[in-house]
């Protein structure tokens, strides 16, 4: 199991993952407010992962 803990912004989010035992996996990067930062997502945790069941998600607006 993993935990992606995103923050939300306008133009650009920040995330990380860690596992279940809270170690982080790689550093933190950055989302796009796009299509192509949802699919450059996607592909940065099916390098981790192909099953995105073992994905949990956290989100924070703060605003």
């Amino acid at each position: 199991m993993y935990i992606v803990g995103i923050d939300i912004a306008k133009k650009t989010h920040i995330g990380g993952i860690t596992d279940d035992k809270g170690k982080h996996i790689g550093k933190s990067f950055k989302i796009d407010n796009s299509i192509e930062g949802f699919e450059n997502l996607l592909k940065k945790l099916a390098e981790i992962n192909a099953d995105i069941s073992q994905f949990v998600f956290g989100m924070e607006a703060q605003g």
